[in-house]
């Protein structure tokens, strides 16, 4: 079924405790409760946080809920609760996922045995170790310690460009040669293109699937919005992964991928350094722009589409703390607006974005003759900057390093 828009723009993932670290002081469970009655409910989350930020550094370390909770200042049930309530899995849960994903790394990078990565990571059980890590990964350690990095497809097209962030070619993934403008570069050294379009017909998946079945990729990233039936032919070819689509914001997506390869640290340095690059270019940004709002405007298949957070927004009105003319938080992914709503949208300031279709392109020339797109504050001061598709609707950490260094060129050129 054809839809508006695909994931490609959209538009377009008890542990074994022993007793507690010397280091760590224990309460009576009286003296726990009081500390947890005195913890207000709004500073629960930062009780939570304090054991996390512990936990990432002590994980190693023999570690039980007891000492953990002591750590948070809260008794055990309290604890137990607010974690589970802040955080979405049990303190247990959470500490042996900053242990696999640890393990991950040094199986891939140290070449030590699994035992021996066992015991770096806070498991004393090898065996214990072992289901764990492949209930977590999908597979048992000693074959994860046999993986590389060459050979990982990517079904989604966002999700290349995670993959290109962390400094891995991918082996298979989604390719338009004339939108992917910003991957022009590293085109040619993708083994394999599959092929995508806003609406994904039955031919092009099923080429897409009998290019995979000749790459032989050791591992497949897709999204959730891939047709179940799909989803399951393509797990026939090789491991697949379903990063969640709708379900997580870039960041988090970019973390998940970076923990199925080891990469974990390599991907928060990234987030790390991006941000840094971004906080520094929204001050320039802001300054130029003063209280000016800014938005971005799609002629898409002679639709007029609005973005909230994600896509191009994320990184405008996140990443650059920059003003949006409307609630960004009202809008999902997307909004088609009617052509009188444009005033609403547009604020001071604003990009557009023109597709090469037919409906589009007729759409732009009537809308350019229309007086409300003539009244429009950002056409009157001639504050409209026609930027591409991509990278702008390449919701990927690729696309949006390359996205705060062309919003930064703009605003300083008009």
């Amino acid at each position: 079924m054809t839809r508006l828009y695909s994931s490609d723009q959209m538009p377009e993932g008890q542990g074994h405790f022993t007793k507690t670290p010397s280091h760590i002081i224990t309460t009576s469970s009286t003296t726990s409760l009081m500390q947890a009655e005195a913890c207000p409910a709004l500073e629960n989350k930062a009780c939570i946080d304090q054991s996390i930020t512990f936990m990432n550094e002590k994980y190693a370390e023999e570690l039980t809920r007891e000492s953990l909770s002591a750590v948070a200042g809260m008794s055990l049930w309290h604890y137990s609760h607010q974690f589970k309530h802040w955080v979405g899995k049990s303190p247990i849960d959470y500490l042996n996922s900053i242990r696999i994903n640890k393990a991950k790394e040094q199986l891939l990078q140290s070449g030590m045995r699994v035992k021996e990565v066992a015991s770096q990571v806070g498991f004393e059980d090898e065996f214990y170790f072992s289901r764990k890590f492949k209930k977590a990964a999908g597979i048992p350690p000693k074959e994860y310690a046999a993986w590389t990095t060459s050979r990982i497809a990517a079904f989604s097209f966002p999700y290349a460009g995670h993959l290109l962030a962390l400094g891995i070619m991918p082996y298979a993934a989604l390719v338009d040669s004339e939108r992917d403008v910003h991957r022009k570069t590293v085109l040619p050294e993708i083994p394999y293109h599959l092929r995508r379009s806003k609406s994904m017909d039955q031919e092009m998946v099923d080429y897409n699937r009998n290019t995979l079945v000749h790459a032989r990729p050791e591992l497949i990233f897709c999204d959730d919005m891939v047709d179940e039936q799909v989803r399951a032919s393509i797990s026939r070819i090789a491991r697949t992964v379903v990063i969640p689509w709708l379900g997580l914001n870039w960041r988090q997506q970019f973390i998940q991928i970076a923990s199925h390869l080891g990469k974990t640290r390599a991907a928060n340095q990234w987030l790390a350094d991006y941000d840094a690059r971004a906080s520094l270019a929204g001050e320039k940004i802001r300054k130029i722009l003063q209280c000016e709002s800014v938005s971005i405007l799609h002629l898409m298949l002679g639709h007029l589409i609005v973005y909230g957070r994600r896509n191009g927004g994320a990184v405008l009105y996140e990443d650059l703390s920059l003003n949006c003319p409307y609630d960004p938080d009202t809008i999902d992914v997307l909004k088609s607006i009617q052509e009188r709503e444009l005033p609403a949208y547009t604020g001071d300031r604003l990009f557009l974005i023109i597709d090469s279709d037919a409906a589009s392109q007729q759409k732009w020339q009537s809308l350019q003759h229309s007086e409300i797109w003539k009244q429009l504050k950002p056409v009157r001061k001639s504050a409209v900057h026609l930027i591409s598709e991509c990278p702008w609707l390449d919701y990927s950490p690729f696309a949006h390093s390359i996205i705060i260094e062309e919003a930064l060129r703009l605003c300083e050129s008009s």
